[in-house]
């Protein structure tokens, strides 16, 4: 007859040893980083790594590593910086756009120069 305490041992060894695996695999996975994007104005839109992310202002979890932002909006010239994002920390990143100057179309199809704010009472 088997020792049943002799088995129980052997369980305790194989479950403690998954654990063991699953907790060193689960502490090498890398808690992400943040990336924080203020925009002057609210119309911009926040690309990341050359994939959209949304108007206005963000606030973006990214994994650790390099990564490359854009804001664009139509009639401004485009930002664009490289960061470095740290594990558990927030980068800061602020996109002030500036006029281009050129003359692009508005919602309601009426010529607007870029940079000037105009009204919905605008003929």
């Amino acid at each position: 007859m088997r020792n049943p305490l002799l088995a129980f041992n052997a369980l305790f060894v194989v479950l403690g040893a998954i654990a063991l695996a699953s907790s060193a695999a689960y502490a090498q996975e890398p808690k992400p980083g943040k990336l924080k994007v203020s925009v002057s104005r609210p119309e911009p839109y926040t690309f990341v790594d050359e994939k959209a992310i949304g108007p206005g202002s963000q606030s973006i979890p990214l994994p650790e590593g390099k990564h490359s932002v854009t804001v664009a909006n139509y009639g401004f010239k485009s930002f664009r910086q490289d960061v470095s994002i740290t594990s558990g920390e927030t980068t800061s990143v602020a996109a002030n756009l500036e006029p281009d100057g050129s003359v692009v179309s508005g919602p309601s199809q009426h010529l607007v120069e870029a940079g000037t704010n105009c009204s919905s009472s605008d003929p």
